[in-house]
């Protein structure tokens, strides 16, 4: 069973370890999301996108 608080704290820790790490953090439709930039010249692109709320779920409902 999903407890709410504790994904919250989870997402909250997923956002702020992918912020240090340097990713781009960004909110879609309710999700977060971490995002992999590359600098292509003078064109960004990205190169991967991580559900950081499907993340937290999922860990949430691992734990006992």
């Amino acid at each position: 069973m999903s407890n709410p608080n504790r994904r919250e704290q989870i997402l909250d820790l997923l956002t702020q370890e992918f912020r240090d790490d340097g990713h781009t953090v960004i909110t879609e439709e309710g999700d977060v999301y971490a995002a992999v930039l590359v600098q292509r010249g003078p064109v960004t692109l990205q190169a991967a996108k991580f559900n950081l709320s499907t993340l937290a779920n999922q860990i949430d409902r691992s734990l006992p």
